[in-house]
């Protein structure tokens, strides 16, 4: 036997639904989208950030223009030759303060403390943001995961989810970060270029020259960065969802030798993923790297046209170096952090893309009756086709009357499940009614009816928690008495008193440190706890040994005096203790 069903079986979980592809394709992938969405979900913490910014960049230039007056004191030039210095000694003449080298010192250092002191609760405010932005946008994907159709949610694949949460909503963080520290960069090139106009407008022109330049120079590295970003997520994506579905048959690769067959099928993945990887370091690297020669070359070029063609003094060849090497750093780290705003973009635009998938796959409830069940479920002339032309449920018609234990039994892939999920809601029938105590099911309120029922999966998994929050899925409003009483209803009281920290034991990973028997009997006591109508189990007995399944059933016969209880099973012994026993072959109820 060949390893290639384990190979299909990953790649059937690849295929996701058309329309969902459709939005994620539509969207308006590219930074200034990302912008505005950044800008119109914080916008007072974005206008404050914008705010405090400037004014820690006005601050940081009025500072730095001290340094002409100073040098103009420590060179013994003339004082007024400039503008700047023009306003500095007019501002000190009307506030009555002496135009000595002491005072110029303390104003410079009192504007850079001041900006350091702006510049602070204005990067505490983009932290706080950015811890902000992560968890809204984890949650709302959390939110629509859970609010998505059945049928969608059914061939979503928990890799990406997965990696969408951990990964793809920190680098989105980290975009909103990286975007304000780019924004005050930008401010500082702005305040900068104005000073330098003000001191000599035609070096000004030179370095606004140099800027554009630079960002010339740059551009198709930004493009080429990006377009490795989006390949990087979109493989990273594709190798976490591949590698999440191969965890749950990593025995039968094992068992059967296949290692190298699985390694292979992620290897082509990995290569991709570090040839995207590569491309984007490299970019990166380079826009790194080119700060240093090209701001030296082009000041060395200034300061020699300077000093061979015009009449400029050395204090204000000086000072405009300063402005120009602090324009020309701040201009290359614009660049950078842009490169780096870019790379974030890709994971944004991947997780909203999967929100938006999650958003436009709402499950939608026209219903609002309060559901009543004291009498029976009517199932009349129910058809039902995952794929058209594949008909799951032909025709069927049941009647299940309250407070019965009913069994429904036949081979795999006669419908059982689906009839199951058809009545919670999950699918809706193409032909046909399900009607609960005479009213129609999709009249009801569908959030009140599940309250009303109970539901037990055939895997049961557990979380890794304690057996209390298991059983209560963490709901606080829960008492003890209440859990225990579920508990004791399911049968699991004995062994859980013998558990070292009763029901506040940690059961493991999926629940690991119980038996199956065990896990069954606390999936049985979370579906109780919401005292239900109607209680549902999915092949309960499949993993369990025919001692354990008997006091199983036995437990669900008991119940079965105040609920109305149906069990999908193959066991015959899961029948005998049934009220009812229902057959489907085919999609077709079997008298």
């Amino acid at each position: 036997m060949r390893c290639s069903y384990v190979i299909a079986s990953l790649e059937k979980n690849e295929i996701s639904m058309n329309k969902t592809k459709n939005i994620v394709n539509n969207l308006p992938k590219n930074t200034f989208s990302m912008l505005k969405y950044f800008y119109t979900t914080f916008k007072s913490r974005t206008v404050i950030t914008i705010l405090l910014l400037f004014i820690a960049s006005v601050l940081e230039g009025i500072g730095i223009a001290f340094l002409l007056p100073i040098m103009a004191h420590l060179l013994g030039e003339g004082g007024q030759e400039s503008f700047i210095n023009y306003v500095i000694f007019s501002v000190f003449d009307c506030l009555h303060i002496p135009l000595t080298l002491h005072w110029l010192i303390f104003s410079l250092v009192t504007f850079i403390i001041l900006k350091f002191v702006i510049s602070f609760f204005a990067m505490s405010t983009v932290a706080k943001t950015s811890s902000i932005v992560v968890s809204t946008m984890r949650l709302k994907l959390i939110q629509t995961m859970l609010e998505a159709k059945w049928s969608y949610f059914t061939k979503l694949a928990a890799g990406r989810s997965s990696n969408s949460i951990s990964s793809e909503g920190e680098r989105a963080a980290q975009a909103y970060m990286t975007l304000c520290i780019t924004l005050s960069d930008l401010l500082l090139i702005i305040v900068y270029m104005s000073l330098a106009f003000l001191v000599s407008w035609y070096i000004s022109f030179a370095a606004l020259f140099t800027g554009l330049f630079i960002f010339v120079l740059t551009r198709r590295v930004m493009n080429s960065t990006r377009v490795a970003a989006d390949k990087q997520t979109k493989h990273m994506n594709s190798l976490i969802k591949k590698l999440s579905d191969s965890l749950g048959i990593i025995k039968p690769i094992k068992a059967m030798a296949k290692e190298q067959n699985y390694k292979a099928y992620l290897e082509a993945e990995i290569g991709v993923l570090q040839e995207s990887q590569t491309k984007r370091m490299r970019n990166k690297e380079f826009t790194r790297l080119l700060k240093e020669p090209l701001v030296i070359t082009i000041l060395s070029i200034g300061l020699l046209i300077s000093v061979e063609y015009t009449n400029i003094s050395t204090t204000q060849l000086s000072v405009l170096a300063l402005f120009f090497l602090r324009m020309a750093m701040k201009t290359l780290n614009f660049q950078t952090n842009w490169h780096q705003l870019i790379e974030y973009e890709s994971a944004f635009w991947s997780l909203w893309s999967l929100i938006k998938a999650n958003e436009d796959q709402k499950e939608l409830s026209s219903g609002s009756i309060v559901p009543h069940f004291k009498n029976r479920i009517q199932i009349s002339n129910v058809n039902f086709e995952h794929v058209k032309g594949q008909a799951l449920l032909k025709d069927v018609s049941l009647s299940l009357e309250a407070r019965k234990l009913y069994t429904l039994v036949g081979p795999s892939g006669s419908g059982k499940t689906t009839l199951i999920d058809i009545i919670l809601g999950l699918y809706n029938p193409q032909s046909g009614s399900v009607k609960i105590d005479d009213q129609d099911l999709d009249e009801l309120d569908m959030k009140l009816w599940r309250q009303r029922v109970g539901y037990v999966s055939q895997d049961c998994t557990l979380m890794n928690d304690t057996i209390a929050n298991n059983v209560t899925f963490g709901d606080q409003n829960y008492s003890e008495d209440e859990i225990r009483a579920a508990i004791r209803k399911a049968g699991a009281e004995e062994f859980v008193n013998q558990l070292e920290n009763g029901i506040n034991e940690n059961v493991g990973e999926r629940g690991n440190k119980l038996s199956g028997g065990q896990r069954q009997r606390i999936a049985i006591a979370r579906a109780l706890i919401q005292k239900p109508d109607l209680l549902l189990l999915d092949e309960p007995t499949s993993a369990l040994d025919s001692v354990t399944e008997g006091v199983l059933m036995t437990t669900l016969k008991d119940l079965a005096k105040a609920m109305t209880i149906i069990v999908i099973s193959h066991s015959e012994r899961v029948t005998q203790h049934a009220d009812h026993v229902i057959y489907l072959e085919n999609g077709h109820v079997k008298d």
